[in-house]
């Protein structure tokens, strides 16, 4: 695991650069496809072919993932639902008061496949 100082392109590319220089790595997992971006770019300016050599997977479902040159595979989540919920959750909150008991959620995220994973012998 490597940690980048933020989660835009530039972080992606230059956290990109520092692991794909000096570590032999087959994937990469990015906490937003922003980063993600920034490390495709990374690699091949480093002469390394997305997704022959390095399967890159972003998060967040950015429009830039499927935009990039290289559209970035992502793991996406429900944000219409998500918002939905956390109105119904300070709701509840808001009408029970000091009774209100908290509870957590779980929403089921997916992935959606973009060529940034797809090996030529998978498509």
């Amino acid at each position: 695991m490597v940690d980048a100082p933020d989660l835009a392109i530039s972080a992606g590319r230059e956290v990109g650069r520092q692991v794909l220089l000096f570590q032999s790595v087959d994937g990469v997992v990015c906490p937003s496809d922003l980063l993600a971006v920034g490390v495709i770019q990374a690699a091949t300016d480093l002469g390394i072919r997305v997704p022959d050599d390095l399967i890159v997977v972003g998060y967040d479902d950015n429009h830039f993932a499927s935009e990039s040159s290289i559209p970035v595979s992502t793991v996406s989540l429900p944000g219409y639902r998500m918002g939905e919920l956390a109105i119904e959750l300070l709701l509840e909150e808001i009408r029970q008061g000091s009774g209100h008991v908290h509870r957590t959620v779980m929403l089921d995220p997916h992935l959606i496949p973009r060529r940034s994973s797809l090996r030529s012998n998978a498509i």
